[in-house]
């Protein structure tokens, strides 16, 4: 057996090291750490920018598929063109409403507009124009465990044939209140629960509201410091990304019932890191 000093070895190692390295790079795009590659990042590069946000994802134990950013679950998403479909009832068809004056469209976080679609869960499926939540669908079923996104104060709205129990969540500084919808509720009025404590299952009864069984995710934003949570306080956690590009939600408009309206901005307010903020590319 020959002998082979360190230095030899050591320079054995780096020659067989590089082509790995370099392939791997190659396959990878020449990126670091990158988020799931889902349609929500079709025109934007993955970075990992710290935020100081406060919010952790209302799933305990992760969702079958889910990134730990969550958007691999999203069905419905916040339509920044007016999200006031809480306003305008579903007709009684089914088929979807067009409440947002836009059209049958959805304008994510990214700024893209989408078409809106209508039907069981799908892939590239953008509903629900003038949306304005979060729908975590993909992975979830009847009995998904929901936990608190942040600490907080909770309290049980009154119950609604639509939309079945929820729970909102007010944080400390009375500034953020979440809303989870569509829930068997595990929690009492006035308790007090930490980010991830567990707050009730995913409900199994479908109305006219809910479809298919899901959690509705709500934030909405105080942010004239008056005390109450009004409909142009709800702000989409996944916040207004393009770099440049007016948020429509946050001008003042008029909508299809006559009602004047100027909506919150939105922020990023996950824990986690959110993509680079640069303009959007051409699809």
């Amino acid at each position: 057996m020959s002998y082979h000093p360190p230095t030899r070895l050591l320079a054995i190692a780096i020659v067989l090291f590089i082509p790995v390295a370099i392939a791997l790079l190659l396959l990878s795009g020449g990126r670091g750490p990158a988020y799931s590659e889902g349609v929500a990042y079709a025109s934007l590069e993955a970075a990992t920018v710290p935020t100081g946000g406060f919010l952790e994802l209302p799933f305990k134990p992760p969702l079958p598929g889910q990134s730990y950013t969550g958007l691999d679950n999203v069905m419905s998403w916040f339509d920044h063109e007016y999200p006031l479909v809480s306003t305008i009832l579903f007709p009684q068809s089914g088929l979807e409403p067009e409440v947002d004056g836009i059209g049958n469209t959805v304008m994510i976080y990214t700024g893209e507009e989408k078409t809106s679609c209508f039907g069981p869960p799908q892939p590239n499926c953008f509903r629900l124009s003038g949306h304005n939540g979060i729908d975590y669908e993909y992975g979830v079923t009847a009995g998904t465990v929901i936990s608190a996104a942040h600490a907080g104060v909770v309290t049980i709205p009154a119950f609604s044939p639509c939309a079945q129990a929820s729970v909102n969540v007010t944080t400390d500084d009375g500034r953020y209140q979440t809303r989870y919808l569509h829930l068997d509720p595990d929690v009492t009025n006035a308790q007090y629960v930490q980010a991830g404590d567990y707050i009730g299952r995913v409900g199994s009864v479908i109305t006219r509201c809910i479809r298919y069984p899901h959690l509705h995710f709500t934030v909405i934003y105080d942010w004239d410091d008056d005390g109450r949570f009004e409909v142009d306080e709800k702000v989409d956690p996944y916040g207004w990304l393009p770099i440049g590009q007016t948020d429509p939600w946050t001008t003042t408009f008029q909508d299809r019932l006559g009602n004047w309206h100027t909506g919150a901005p939105s922020e990023w307010l996950w824990s986690f890191s959110p993509p680079a903020r640069r303009p959007l590319t051409p699809a």
